[in-house]
C-alpha cells in the first residue's frame, strides 16, 4: 500500500521523516535566514511542495523559532522535488501576516523555491512594505473642470495630512476605519469630504440662486481582493445635512506595482439620489428666470474612469496622485445651468512621512 505525502503529514513528524527516509531517495537541506534587524517575535518557517497552493496547504515541514538577525534551520531529509519556503517575520507573534488598513504587510515576509541540489537555501528577510503606524503632512492641489454654465476650472491648494495604522487611514479629503480584513476582502467606514462649492461660485450665471456648499460623505465600503485585481462596492450619504443626498458606487481596478510605487487604473458606474442631484444641478422654483427655468433632474446612474498612483522619491517624501472623470447623465447634462458632458478631478499631494 502506497501512501501520499498529503497523508504522511497527518502523522507524527518522527514517523512521518522515517517512513519518508526509507521509502525515497532524499537529501538534507538547511534553511538559512538572514534579516535586517527582527529583534522581537518568532520567526515562522513553512515548506510545502511546489505544485501546492501558497495558501491553505498542507506544510511538508514548519516551525517556528525566536527571531534572529541570522539563524539556521536543519530541515529532515526531502523526497526529490520541488518546494517553497515560506518564511515570516512574525513581529508580534499572533500567528498571522498583519497589514495595514490597506491591506499592505506591516511585517517580513520571503516566499521563494527551496534551492534545488544544493545543501542550503538563504532566505533575505527585507524591512516590511509598510510600517504598523504612520503619519505625515504636506500639501495637495486639487484641479476640476467645471460642469456649471459659464463657470472657470477650480484650483484648490490645501494642506495634506496623512495617517495609515492597521485600522484606521487618512488620506487627504478622505479617512477610512477598518471593520474586517482577511487575504480577500475588507470591511471598513468611510467619510470624504466633497469639494462642490467653489464650483457653483465660479459661474456668473448662477447669480441669484442659493450656494450649493461642500459637505461630508460618509458611509461603509466592501473590497474584494483577487491578486492584483480590487472590486470596490460603496456607498454613501450626506451627513452635513446640505442636501440629504446618497451615493452607491462599483468599481473594478487592477494595481500595478513597481520598485518604488503603484498605479491602479480602474472603472465603475455610480448611482446618486434624486436629492443629490437636484441640490447640485436643479433649479428651484424661487431660483427661476426667463433664461433658467426651474429644473429638478432627479436620481442618475453615470459612468467613470479613474487611475490612482503613489511614488516614493526616498524614506520620506513621496508624491500621490490621482485623476477622476465621470460622464454626466442625460437628466442632468439637460439642467439650464450645466453645460459639459464630461467633468475631470485632478489630485496631486507631495507628502514627507515622520
Amino acid at each position: 500500500m502506497t501512501y501520499s505525502l498529503r497523508a504522511l503529514v497527518r502523522l507524527k513528524p518522527a514517523l512521518v521523516w522515517a517512513v519518508i527516509a526509507v521509502a525515497f531517495p532524499a537529501i538534507a537541506r538547511d534553511v538559512v535566514i538572514e534579516a535586517d534587524r527582527p529583534s522581537s517575535g518568532i520567526l515562522s518557517v513553512r515548506i510545502v511542495q511546489a505544485s501546492d497552493k501558497p495558501y491553505g496547504s498542507p506544510a511538508v515541514f514548519e516551525t517556528n523559532v525566536p527571531a534572529q538577525v541570522s539563524v539556521r534551520i536543519p530541515l529532515p531529509p526531502l523526497p526529490e522535488g520541488s518546494y517553497l519556503v515560506r518564511v515570516l517575520h512574525d513581529a508580534n507573534g499572533d500567528g498571522r501576516m498583519n497589514a495595514n488598513a490597506f491591506g499592505v504587510p506591516t511585517e517580513s515576509v520571503a516566499r521563494l523555491p527551496l534551492a534545488p541540489g544544493s545543501a542550503e537555501t538563504r532566505v533575505t528577510l527585507l524591512p516590511p512594505p509598510a510600517d504598523p503606524r504612520a503619519w505625515g503632512a504636506g500639501v495637495m492641489t486639487l484641479y476640476a473642470s467645471n460642469p456649471y454654465r459659464g463657470g472657470d476650472r477650480v484650483l484648490r491648494v490645501l494642506p495634506l495630512l496623512t495617517y495609515v495604522g492597521e485600522k484606521a487611514f487618512v488620506v487627504g479629503p478622505r479617512a477610512g476605519y477598518n471593520l474586517f480584513k482577511n487575504r480577500l476582502a475588507s470591511i471598513n467606514l468611510t467619510a470624504e469630504y466633497l469639494f462642490a462649492g467653489d464650483a457653483f461660485d465660479d459661474s456668473r450665471f448662477l447669480d441669484g440662486m442659493e450656494k450649493r456648499r461642500d459637505t461630508l460623505m460618509a458611509g461603509a465600503d466592501v473590497n474584494l481582493r483577487f491578486g492584483d485585481w480590487r472590486i470596490e462596492l460603496a456607498a454613501s450619504s450626506d451627513v452635513l445635512g446640505r442636501h440629504d443626498g446618497q451615493e452607491v458606487e462599483l468599481s473594478v481596478g487592477r494595481m500595478f506595482r513597481g520598485a518604488r510605487g503603484s498605479i491602479t487604473p480602474s472603472a465603475g458606474v455610480f448611482w446618486r439620489s434624486s436629492n443629490y442631484n437636484n441640490y447640485y444641478y436643479g433649479v428651484r422654483a424661487d431660483e427661476a428666470t426667463d433664461s433658467r427655468p426651474a429644473y429638478d433632474p432627479g436620481a442618475s446612474v453615470d459612468g467613470f474612469l479613474a487611475l490612482f498612483g503613489r511614488w516614493q522619491f526616498n524614506d520620506r517624501w513621496s508624491l500621490l496622485a490621482s485623476l477622476r472623470g465621470e460622464w454626466l447623465s442625460e437628466d442632468i447634462q439637460d439642467s439650464p445651468i450645466v453645460d459639459a458632458e464630461f467633468v475631470t478631478t485632478t489630485f496631486l499631494g507631495l507628502n514627507y512621512a515622520f
